[in-house]
């Protein structure tokens, strides 16, 4: 009894001897195995202690054997795993350390395969920060000493320990690599140093830019690195940093020639390997100003190749212009004459080929205009109406010609709004815009629709929505396309011509103007371009000026009687505008420089000049300045009109400073040089309009046979007899309509609606040149808007309809013509 007392107080005692052993051994770092080694050997020291083995717990569940000491071969060739729900996994799970005598009435872990004199085991759970991650297994025959037990599972707390420890060491020493690969590659020298100024660590940047070795650089404190004088200023640094986050210094570096390197620095605490250090960011500034050279050099050398590529572009419309305006004024001339059919086919083939050259060369300058930051905004009082109803006018036989339909309820039903603003950039956008929608639409129609959504004291904010029915974008491409408008980069598209310029000058206008385009379409459905600006509202006053001019010009008496001379170098071009201005009844004089010119106006008066440029011997700036500063009154104030293939505004401005009245660049179209033409004398004669603009006009006192023109219409149709009854049809039926609201409004005397009525006419009868109805219904506008002289205006109104009766009755005429 006595020895088997003292046989357990020996044994106890190794137990203890053991435990402290295993907890000395697993105090420092090691890798699991050699862990589980160290546990396995000291309890095999035991007799009857046969071996073990470590399962760890999967991510599914299951146990896995990691490894095992003095088992038979066959589990050390393949590791045994047991399902997450097996007896052997509901066993470690119970978290408690169980002693199993052998046989039991389960094998568990084939223990009895494994070591077949073993009667026992026993089981202990291994735990991570409170969790289960496996199970540690000794095997053992005869009897177990019962403190045992305890032994075992405070040896299974330890391995727990170690394997926290090697996680964490892996995650510190995986983030410590991590953060030194960082280090060394910053673009900037790195190091880390103690509180004493001691070099700990640097990234080999340092090496690189002083010169000094590895070795030397971890024998020097910091501020070796610095010139002496700032040794002082350093220390002192030092110590300041350890009361805040960081400081930045300007000192320069010394490399191992004790050569200056211009330097700043940013000085900040940091924890390196678990003590407070730290951590110098020197910037080489020399590199810095380096880079900031290369930057510079790189950014001249784009400009250079921009400004190259806007030149060759403005050079490039300016050499297509020039040829074109002779074709297209040409061929406008021979159009006037009497042709065949083919000639009259051909013509046509001729004039829309230049037309498109025309568009492109114009695009390609807008881009250019663009690009440099030139591009700028008039600001004239305007009617929207009649800035919407010529973007549908222009648009129209394109949109006929493909079976497509232009709709615009605003110019029918909508209120008339007197803006101020660039209404020809304004044109040009939903020109480009109403386009754009026309080119990529096959079947359906195209809506232009106009909302104000928003009215300010002296302000508008109108909604501008083009939307068609056409062939629509992924909003991958929308995409592109905007950020193409952003870059003003067009991309061609070979398939269908398209070059985007349009697209990108509206894009761009629209943010001159303030506004923004959004874009949104959906494949084969069609698109939508919307954009929103906010416009001054003008006084209808304000176009007033503009009217009495298209009264003094559609007064034929008067355009016999204007003299026009006209300054060209090129006969070519003197033949051009020579036949466009007798076309209209003007008598004209061509010169071939400006010293003719000058010789020529001395000895007869001229009521307009029409100047170019670029001439021989005397240009055309410096005749103008002669006639403005040399000659005396009514020559030196005749009207100017400079014509030139140089397109950029600012050019314009220059030539108007010089003393120009007004532009007009090549090529033209013969009816925009007649207005220009006609308003600049109408100004110097706006008096005679003022005093007869009340005109009256007495059909059965007429011996006119035709009281309009289809010229226009022909023009703008390209000929097409079925799209020009389809205007007449529209004409006829708008007309019987707004004349009967014209007699219902005079007779209530709403002489507000009598105006919008009137100011709605004038457009139409414009465009089928009906200059004796325009100056009534003109007349009516004026009386009833100011509301003066009103009992004249029935009377007025009847001629206006006794003509348009008449009108009416010969267009049905030229219907059936047309029709045959």
């Amino acid at each position: 009894m006595e020895s088997t007392h003292i046989h357990d107080c020996n044994t106890l005692a190794k137990l203890f001897d053991i435990q402290n052993t295993i907890a000395q051994d697993l105090s420092v770092a090691m890798p699991l195995e050699t862990a589980f080694a160290i546990v396995i050997k000291h309890f095999t020291s035991f007799e009857n202690i046969l071996g073990g083995a470590f399962y760890s717990i999967q991510n599914d569940g299951s146990l896995m054997l990691e490894k095992s000491i003095n088992f038979n071969e066959e589990p050390k060739k393949h590791k045994h795993s047991y399902a997450s729900l097996s007896p052997e996994n509901a066993l470690v799970y119970t978290g408690e350390t169980k002693f199993i005598k052998l046989p039991s009435d389960y094998d568990y872990f084939h223990i009895q395969s494994f070591n077949i004199n073993a009667t026992w085991f026993i089981l202990s759970p291994v735990r991570l920060n409170g969790d289960i991650i496996g199970a540690l297994i000794l095997l053992g025959k005869d009897e177990a000493n019962p403190f045992l037990l305890k032994a075992v599972e405070n040896a299974s707390y330890k391995i727990g320990g170690v394997i926290g420890r090697i996680e964490f060491e892996n995650e510190i020493t995986e983030k410590q690599q991590s953060f030194e690969r960082i280090f060394q590659n910053m673009h900037d020298i790195l190091i880390i140093t103690n509180k004493d100024g001691k070099i700990i660590y640097f990234n080999q940047l340092l090496p690189s830019k002083t010169g000094y070795l590895d070795e030397e650089l971890y024998t020097l404190e910091i501020s070796q690195l610095f010139p002496d004088e700032l040794a002082f200023d350093i220390k002192k640094l030092l110590n300041e940093i350890i009361s805040k986050e960081s400081k930045l210094i300007l000192y320069p570096l010394l490399n191992s020639n004790r050569e200056i390197i211009p330097a700043e620095s940013i000085v900040s605490k940091v924890v390196w390997n678990g003590r407070n250090m730290f951590l110098w960011n020197i910037r080489d500034l020399k590199d810095r100003k380096e880079a900031q050279e290369a930057i510079a050099i790189e950014k001249k050398k784009a400009e250079i190749a921009n400004n190259a590529k806007t030149a060759f572009l403005t050079n490039l419309s300016y050499s297509l212009r020039i040829p074109l305006s002779s074709v297209l004024g040409m061929t406008e001339l021979l159009l006037k004459t009497d042709l065949n059919k083919n000639q009259f086919n051909y013509l046509n083939i001729i004039t829309r080929s230049a037309e498109q050259l025309m568009l492109i060369a114009n695009q390609l300058l807008d881009i250019s205009i663009i690009e440099k930051g030139e591009m700028t905004l008039e600001t004239k009082t305007f009617s929207l109406k009649d800035t919407i109803i010529q973007v549908i006018n222009q648009q129209y036989y394109k949109a006929y010609n493909k079976g497509l339909e232009i709709i615009c309820d605003y110019v029918s039903y909508g209120q008339d709004l007197v803006l101020k603003g660039d209404s020809l950039r304004l044109s040009q956008i939903l020109q480009n815009l109403v386009d754009n929608a026309v080119k990529f639409t096959d079947n359906g129609k195209i809506e232009l629709h106009i909302n104000p959504t928003h009215y300010y004291e002296n302000g508008v904010r109108i909604q501008f929505v083009v939307r068609d029915t056409g062939r629509g974008m992924t909003t991958e491409t929308v995409k592109s396309i905007l950020e193409a408008c952003k870059q003003k980069s067009p991309v061609a598209r070979p398939n269908n011509g398209d070059f985007g310029l349009g697209l990108i000058i509206a894009y761009n206008l629209i943010a001159l103007m303030g506004g923004e385009l959004n874009i949104s379409s959906e494949l084969h459905r069609g698109t939508t371009m919307s954009f929103e600006l906010l416009l001054n509202i003008g006084q209808i006053h304000e176009l007033q000026i503009g009217q009495s001019e298209d009264a003094f010009s559609s007064n034929t008496s008067v355009r016999e009687q204007v003299r026009v001379i006209v300054a060209e170098d090129q006969p070519f071009n003197q033949m051009v505008v020579k036949n466009m201005l007798e076309d209209f009844g003007f008598k004209v004089d061509c010169v071939d420089n400006g010293q003719q010119l000058i010789d020529k106006i001395i000895n007869q008066q001229y009521d307009v000049i029409l100047m170019d440029i670029y001439m021989p011997i005397m240009d055309g700036i410096a005749a103008t300045k002669y006639i403005r500063t040399k000659l005396n009154k009514p020559v030196c104030d005749t009207p100017i009109i400079a014509i030139t293939a140089n397109a950029y505004i600012n050019e314009h401005q220059k030539y108007l400073e010089a003393g120009v009245n007004d532009t007009i660049s090549k090529p033209f179209k013969s009816q925009l040089l007649y207005s220009k033409i006609m308003h600049h004398i109408g100004l110097a004669k706006a008096q005679a309009i003022k005093d007869n603009r009340i005109l009256e006009f007495d059909i059965s006192k007429s011996n006119v046979d035709k009281f309009y023109n289809l010229d226009l219409l022909y023009n703008i149709t390209k000929n097409q007899k079925n799209a020009i009854i389809k205007m007449l049809q529209v004409f006829i039926e708008k007309t019987h309509i707004e004349l009967t609201q014209l007699e219902e409004y005079v007779l209530n005397k709403d002489w507000q609606n009598v105006a919008g009525i009137a100011h709605k006419m004038k457009p139409s009868l414009a465009y089928l040149s009906m200059k004796q109805v325009e100056e009534l219904i003109q007349q009516i506008y004026y009386l009833s808007k100011n509301n003066e002289q009103t009992d004249r205006i029935p009377k007025l109104l009847a001629n206006a309809k006794a003509i348009l009766d008449f009108v009416i009755h010969q267009l049905q005429e030229e219907i059936k013509r047309l029709s045959e």
